[in-house]
């Protein structure tokens, strides 16, 4: 299983570093909005998917571009830093 999530278009984003949040609800019975889950075939995935998969995360990854399409190289001078994971206090 695999699931993903769309955030804001960065094609056309201002000069500088900015700052982006992606809302992951592992607790949550239901796949939270915003997010897609699929069997990893391409086929839709359900709530219990969801639940398995927040079970057991192999892999976390940032990606550019949206799932299934194909991007030439160098078309994007992007950088990245201060990435982290947190866990919101309850």
């Amino acid at each position: 299983m695999d699931a993903y999530y769309i955030g804001t278009d960065i094609s056309r984003l201002p000069v500088g570093w900015q700052t982006y949040e992606f809302p992951v609800n592992a607790a949550s019975l239901t796949i939270p909005p915003g997010w897609v889950v699929t069997k990893g075939n391409g086929q839709p995935g359900t709530d219990a998917d969801w639940q398995a998969l927040m079970h057991d995360v192999e892999t976390m990854g940032v990606e550019l571009g949206e799932p299934g399409f194909f991007y030439p190289f160098g078309i994007w001078d992007l950088g990245l830093d201060n990435a982290r994971v947190t866990r919101l206090q309850r």
